[in-house]
């Protein structure tokens, strides 16, 4: 397989638009919940950080689900179901990026952005795909993960204003 066809697999894996709707909501909700603007090397790194931890938990979505993807018309065309990706290689990919953007996170963002990135990727990777097999009460669950607010006001003061 060619090298764009493969790099045009990862980045279906890392779903980008839902990856970037989840991270321009954490930006709106720095701007809004906040008494003032936040520092923009805290905003920036919080957002590199959660984009990575979030890639992660996307992928580990799609490790775990590729036998109900590979049934359905609109997911059968996802890396693994269509085998452009090793169940391996996604894995790798899921434990990487995951536990890079977490390292990341400890070291340059706020103690509150870790634990709110790492509360949602064990809502949506350890509660919500397990919920979608069984129950319709999944949505509210994946709804939560994507939703935990950003407040400026509670983040630690490691930049200045």
């Amino acid at each position: 397989m060619n090298q764009a066809l493969r790099m045009t697999h990862y980045w279906q894996l890392i779903r980008p638009g839902l990856l970037v709707t989840i991270l321009f909501s954490m930006a709106m909700a720095a701007f809004t919940t906040g008494q003032h603007v936040p520092p923009w090397p805290r905003l920036v790194h919080s957002l590199a950080g959660t984009a990575m931890l979030i890639a992660g938990a996307l992928a580990m979505n799609q490790r775990m689900e590729r036998r109900s993807d590979a049934t359905m018309a609109r997911t059968a065309e996802r890396p693994l179901p269509s085998r452009g990706l090793t169940l391996r290689e996604v894995t790798t990919f899921a434990v990487l990026s995951s536990g890079l953007g977490l390292v990341y996170l400890l070291l340059l963002a706020t103690l509150t952005v870790v634990w709110l990135a790492a509360l949602s990727w064990a809502i949506y990777v350890l509660i919500y795909t397990p919920l979608k097999r069984v129950t319709v009460w999944h949505t509210p669950v994946g709804a939560v993960a994507g939703a935990i607010p950003m407040n400026e006001r509670r983040l630690s003061t490691r930049w200045a204003h």
